[in-house]
């Protein structure tokens, strides 16, 4: 049976350890590397950590708002949602594909039109289209962005 003291030194060292690993997983190396080079790491040191983690994290879901907003606005503006939409992580994912694929349609659709005109003039012996023929891309079963 443990003392109560080997306990409470346990947590302690397991909830250092705890913080220093989101730490690190938090981009805070630089700090964790210093806390490392001490002899004694206090729990003002740790509380320190601690707000800062909370800085970080608090910019992170900034950061994940504003993108969520701006993917939103996009759809919205391509029509493909309702500007009142609520939706979830998964079906922003959606969206972002949803985007891509009308994206790659439409540039695939305005160069078979560029082809088709360059064709139409070739034949009726106009030189408004002077480039090369255009490249269409084969059609992909895959939407683009993420999956």
């Amino acid at each position: 049976m443990t003392t109560p003291t080997a306990t409470v030194t346990n947590m302690n060292d397991k909830l250092t350890q705890t913080i220093l690993d989101a730490a690190l997983k938090g981009g805070m190396n630089e700090v964790v590397q210093r806390l490392n080079e001490k002899d004694e790491i206090t729990p003002d040191d740790l509380l320190d950590v601690v707000r800062d983690l909370g800085e970080i994290v608090r910019q992170r879901i900034h950061q994940r708002d504003v993108l969520a907003q701006s993917i939103l606005k996009a759809a919205v503006d391509a029509g493909m949602i309702k500007r009142e939409a609520q939706l979830s992580g998964p079906e922003i994912l959606d969206a972002i594909n949803n985007l891509g694929s009308a994206a790659k349609e439409t540039v695939q659709r305005n160069l078979r039109a560029i082809e088709d005109e360059r064709i139409l003039n070739e034949f009726l012996g106009e030189t408004k289209y002077t480039g090369e023929p255009v490249e269409i891309p084969a059609e992909s079963e895959e939407s683009p962005g993420m999956r």
